[in-house]
């Protein structure tokens, strides 16, 4: 039953819609030959969804007991986000990553490492989640708080460029490290935070504390 009605709201709320305003904003190109495929399989006795993407499939469990579909379209929307921003070409890459180390902010690579999430989460759970039922989200859009408060912050300022139709440039990042820097000048003395997306190696097991 859930299934069918997932499906009934694919169609009728145009999801290829918002691929493509996403793809617009990220300057990535989708060969349409290839088939986005989303996975879903049940999360019995859970208040919250997980989720992943890889190469063009997203995953998502969901509540078996889920009614809000507009919940569940907008986390489907945030990882179908992260694929188009796999698949950028190599050279909006290079420039993006350029645009945020030219940068004189000493909070440039801090913000750079959120730089994915935080985006997922303002497009698909805010943007995505607002258009599809016509108020923004008032709860929380990610569980970890620095994703989760960034990716509010920086709403209006992502709004406006999905609006406009508008690609990710330079202007864009300078605004969105102001963004983060203005309001989190202390982040980087959080370990919580330095230490989100890096990974440590060492074959003494002391290292880690």
């Amino acid at each position: 039953q859930q299934l069918a009605t997932i499906q009934g709201f694919v169609k009728d709320k145009n999801l290829a819609g918002f691929f493509m305003t996403g793809a617009k904003f990220y300057g990535t190109e989708w060969d349409s030959s290839i088939p986005l495929e989303i996975v879903l399989h049940p999360l019995p006795n859970s208040n919250g969804f997980t989720a992943e993407a890889f190469y063009n499939i997203g995953v998502s469990a969901i509540q078996t007991n889920l009614k809000d579909y507009n919940v569940l379209l907008s986390v489907m929307m945030h990882e179908i986000f992260h694929i188009q921003i796999d698949e950028q070409p190599l050279e909006t890459k290079i420039k993006l990553e350029s645009w945020f180390f030219q940068n004189p902010s000493s909070s440039n690579k801090y913000a750079y490492l959120l730089l994915n999430e935080a985006l997922a989460t303002a497009i698909g759970n805010g943007f995505v989640f607002e258009q599809l039922s016509g108020i923004l989200d008032k709860g929380e859009w990610y569980n970890w708080p620095y994703i989760n408060q960034l990716a509010k912050e920086i709403y209006p300022l992502v709004q406006t460029y999905l609006k406009e139709g508008k690609s990710i440039d330079q202007a864009f990042v300078d605004n969105y490290i102001k963004i983060y820097e203005q309001n989190h000048p202390n982040w980087f003395k959080e370990l919580n935070h330095t230490m989100t997306y890096r990974n440590m190696l060492s074959q003494t097991q002391s290292d880690f504390r």
